[in-house]
């Protein structure tokens, strides 16, 4: 309380007491402003992350590393129009969009689970013991 009295006990008059009151209460008033419109800034840029197509630790459409350069666009397109789909109903060529990238994604997943069989592995003298092993012996039939 003691720096109050010293701040408003330095003024000669109660004209410069004033004026400075109108200053400071002026600084805080633009501070204020300049405070909401940053915290609005900030919703409108976290609207936009969450919008965002990019891979973010949030997005469910994260491609992994293994993931070629059409796969990833295709999920970011999907993706852009899954955004679309929620404002309005989809145009003919939107929809013709979807069935195109849907069939990419589901053909490179597809793909990808194929198993592997155990002799993809193996070797081609490792492969032609295997085969000589199970081939049924020929006798002739005179």
């Amino acid at each position: 309380m003691s720096k109050i009295k010293d701040i408003f006990g330095q003024f000669q008059s109660d004209e410069d007491r004033e004026a400075f009151m109108s200053a400071q209460f002026s600084a805080i008033t633009n501070l204020t402003k300049q405070l909401e419109e940053a915290k609005a800034k900030i919703r409108h840029l976290e609207e936009l992350i969450k919008k965002s197509p990019l891979p973010t630790a949030q997005s469910d459409s994260v491609a992994s590393d293994k993931d070629s350069d059409e796969l990833l666009i295709c999920k970011e397109q999907l993706s852009r129009l899954n955004d679309v789909s929620k404002d309005r109903e989809l145009t003919l060529e939107e929809t013709r969009k979807v069935e195109i990238y849907s069939k990419i994604v589901n053909q490179a997943k597809d793909s990808s689970k194929k198993a592997k069989s155990p002799v993809d592995s193996l070797s081609t003298e490792e492969l032609l013991n295997l085969v000589n092993k199970n081939e049924p012996t020929k006798v002739d039939q005179h």
